[in-house]
């Protein structure tokens, strides 16, 4: 179930409600008393929104989707062997 708030009680209780999305972690929406769905905001909480933006960072340059592919790679790797592994193959194309 969502919180919604018309603008005035939003304004009325704007330091609780600020509170509420950065203990629960749950979005406000204000819709005006109108009902226009299409002047509405969301409220959200700083750190909510840094993840969402990094969630769409990563998305947008495929880390993400790359991440989520091999999650359930039984291989693994030390960071430490694949630089040596990196280092190696790079000499390798200064000797030819």
């Amino acid at each position: 179930m969502r919180d919604v708030y018309t603008p005035t009680k939003a304004r009325a209780d704007f330091y609780n409600l600020i509170k509420e999305v950065n203990n629960q972690s749950r979005p406000i929406t204000i819709v005006p008393a109108t009902g226009e769905e299409n002047a509405s905001a969301v409220l959200i909480s700083k750190r909510d929104y840094e993840a969402q933006q990094e969630t769409m960072a990563l998305l947008a340059n495929g880390e993400l989707q790359f991440a989520l592919k091999h999650k359930d790679d039984t291989d693994t790797i030390d960071a430490n062997e694949l630089t040596r592994l990196l280092d190696a193959e790079g000499d390798d194309g200064d000797n030819k």
